[in-house]
């Protein structure tokens, strides 16, 4: 789960944007789950990464790219 964390920070995730995180390696080795409030700030920052964002049921924002899902409520 360390190498996890260290490639996230690598790709510049403030991993202080979410409430939670979730990493699933004995299942899905390499998804990761960060569950965070949205913020006109953060839909910035994480779109100019490359997260393209869809509405989801109540109202969450979702965005998934190379098995990284960001959930925004």
């Amino acid at each position: 789960m360390e190498k996890t964390i260290i490639e996230l920070l690598k790709l510049n995730f403030d991993l202080d944007d979410f409430y939670n995180i979730t990493i699933y390696p004995n299942y899905h080795a390499e998804e990761v789950i960060l569950q965070g409030k949205p913020s006109p700030e953060k839909l910035l920052k994480y779109t100019k990464l490359g997260f393209a964002f869809t509405n989801g049921d109540n109202d969450r924002l979702i965005a998934t790219k190379n098995k990284i899902r960001i959930t925004l409520y």
